[in-house]
């Protein structure tokens, strides 16, 4: 390996790392000033931005999964920021909505991590996007492949 791989490898490694450090911190001031995890402000805010919804939307709007989106739920209802209604013409609906103290908190909440990310992509070149796609897709394969083997 040549030494300007070797600098480039360094680099790309802390920038990873510098974005893993700068979730986890905001993950730690969200539970420490909003007692919230980074899925239970993803819910909120989408329920926010779009209203009531059933599970399936909100995991959908969140990029989560459905066991993920349970959990959350689950917790924020527990904190009375949300609510689980049945809708008149299918009872077997289940619709999620904010309550009012949980409109409150979600106005109150920083954007989500997802959001932030958001904005700095959009500001990437259409090239830079499609390059930047290729290599985290082959990243995110190669340690999701890592972790299954770790059980």
């Amino acid at each position: 390996m040549s030494e300007k791989l070797e600098i480039t490898d360094h680099r790309i490694l802390a920038n990873l790392r510098k974005i893993i450090r700068a979730v986890d911190i905001f993950s730690s001031r969200l539970r420490q000033t909003y007692d919230l995890n980074t899925s239970r402000l993803a819910c909120l805010k989408v329920l926010q931005r779009k209203g009531d919804l059933p599970l399936s939307e909100i995991s959908k709007g969140v990029y989560l999964s459905p066991s993920t989106i349970t959990s959350a739920i689950d917790g924020l209802e527990e904190k009375k920021l949300v609510e689980r209604k049945r809708i008149s013409e299918d009872r077997r609906v289940i619709i999620i909505g904010l309550t009012p103290k949980g409109k409150e908190v979600a106005q109150k909440t920083p954007g989500t991590i997802h959001d932030k990310m958001t904005v700095v992509v959009e500001k990437l070149e259409k090239k830079d996007k499609e390059v930047f796609d290729r290599v985290l897709c082959r990243m995110t394969e190669t340690l999701e492949q890592g972790i299954l083997k770790i059980k």
